[in-house]
Formats: structure tokens, sequence, C-alpha cells
């Protein structure tokens, strides 16, 4: 947590909320969270926030007085966003943050991502089993959710590959030996035995480059995290 905590003493009158990510101008987060409030005939209004990483901690230190009441997080900011805030077990346990809101004069945090993911792929891809192996790619803030997730549902094995491989072991550290960190260039060799394989990267977004499953790997078998459900191309089937 930060030193000198978030003041809401400055909230708008006029409720609104923001997702702040980099980049951030592929998320339907406005389009979503506006239906509802239009639907249930509520007063405010959700933003799109494109924050450099450099700039996350400041425009975090004035998120109240830029008018908002809370915001969600998404690449590259979530681990950020636990450390600038008061985190609930939830976001401790994940490691990562991807909401913020007022309470009692302070900034707070949890995690929703771990349900969103798990909900998203149990509705979407029934039949995925939890007994076999997966493949994890990317180590930020959403792969922290994914990993914490599919270990609580029963996975014995993730392998957890990232171009950075401190930053993946010190996701894998706590987890011992149920995850195993792969290093990029390997990937090809561990894919042909997962059951499950995960895209947390922003790889494949609007504006990035694409990531495509290899022609052996089963379209089913190959899944997006809630970050980057916008992918622009589709794996090979």
């Amino acid at each position: 947590m930060s030193s000198s905590p978030v003041s809401a003493d400055h909230l708008s009158a006029d409720p609104a909320a923001c997702l702040i990510g980099w980049p951030a101008a592929h998320s339907r987060s406005p389009i979503i969270h506006k239906y509802w409030l239009k639907q249930f005939g509520i007063a405010g209004d959700y933003r799109i926030e494109a924050v450099e990483p450099a700039a996350f901690a400041d425009f975090i230190g004035s998120l109240a007085a830029r008018g908002y009441r809370g915001a969600n997080v998404t690449i590259p900011h979530k681990e950020q966003a636990l450390a600038l805030s008061i985190p609930d077990s939830r976001a401790r346990a994940v490691g990562a943050a991807n909401t913020l809101y007022f309470a009692n004069g302070s900034l707070h945090s949890t995690n929703t991502d771990v349900e969103g993911f798990i909900g998203n792929l149990d509705a979407s891809a029934p039949d995925w089993n939890a007994d076999g192996e997966a493949v994890v790619l990317g180590a930020g803030g959403s792969a922290r959710a994914v990993v914490f997730g599919l270990l609580e549902r029963g996975v014995p094995l993730i392998h957890l590959v990232n171009r950075s491989r401190d930053r993946a072991q010190a996701l894998a550290q706590p987890y011992g030996d149920r995850v195993r960190v792969v290093a990029w260039d390997d990937v090809a060799s561990i894919l042909p035995k997962a059951g499950l394989v995960v895209n947390t990267t922003s790889l494949g977004m609007k504006g990035q480059p694409s990531v495509d499953c290899p022609t052996y790997l089963p379209c089913a078998r190959m899944w997006r995290s809630p970050i980057s459900s916008t992918c622009r191309s589709k794996p090979h089937c």
C-alpha cells in the first residue's frame, strides 16, 4: 500500500468510473457499463483512461480529484493497483487488483478476474477438463488471476510462459511444483500435451501482433483471458 493514502475528499457529485489501462482503446467496458446504467436509470458515466505505466501512480493519486468514484484496472497496471491501495483478502491472495473503490476516505481494491475468467470458461467451454495440464501465456496481473483460478479448480500442473523469466518465477514461486516456468522459445515443446492454453498477453489485441494456435492444437483448447476478448485473429481451425 502507498505511504500516502488516496483521499476521497474531492469526490464529484456526478458519479463516474473508468477503465485504466495501456493500451485501453480495445475495451468494450464503456459500452457494457453505459448500457446497464441506462437500463436501470442510474445517473453516471463510465470512461476509458489510457495511462502509461510511468504515470499510473500519479493518476491514481488524483483519481478522486478527477471526479471518479472508482475504477477498473487492466493491463499492465493490476499489480501496481494492488500496491497503491488497501486490498481485500481476494486481491492479496491473487497478487493483483482489477477493481478500485473508495471507502471511509481511502482507496480500496479487490479482484474479480478469477470469477470472471472461470465463469466465462465454464459457460463457453463447459467440457473443459481440469484434470489435464494447462499452459498460461504471460505473467502479469491477469495471469496471476488465471493461475490462481485454475489451481483452485484443481488443475494439477500449469506451464507458465513469459518472455521475462524473473517475472514468471516471481508469480510461480508461491505455488511450488504446481506451476513450472517455461522459456518463451520453448513453448512449442509443451503445447502438444496441454489440455488448455490461456493467452493473458496483449498479443492478438487490436493494434498488437497476432497470436495463433498451432495447427496441431485443437481450437477448443486455446482460450483468451478476460483482458483479451477483442483479439483480432482466431486460432487456426
